[in-house]
């Protein structure tokens, strides 16, 4: 899990987020095995329901897993 952190806030810990072509930014930027993000049409003005549902969704997944997966050495 730390290693993923250490990759993600290296490659992104420099986006900035605070602003809406910050994130358009981010998100352009961001690939994996040639998946990619295509925000057009995307407002980054407002949280929907639904995002801030996955949002702790997210959260209490990774601390479920974090609680049964002991730390690597």
């Amino acid at each position: 899990m730390a290693e993923v952190e250490d990759e993600l806030l290296g490659l992104y810990g420099s986006a900035d987020l605070k602003t809406e072509a910050g994130a358009r930014a981010a998100l352009a930027a961001f690939e994996f095995d040639s998946f990619r993000f295509d925000t057009a049409g995307w407002e980054f003005t407002e949280y929907d329901r639904w995002c801030l549902y996955t949002c702790q969704a997210l959260a209490w997944t990774a601390a479920q897993y974090d609680a049964r997966v002991p730390a690597a050495a």
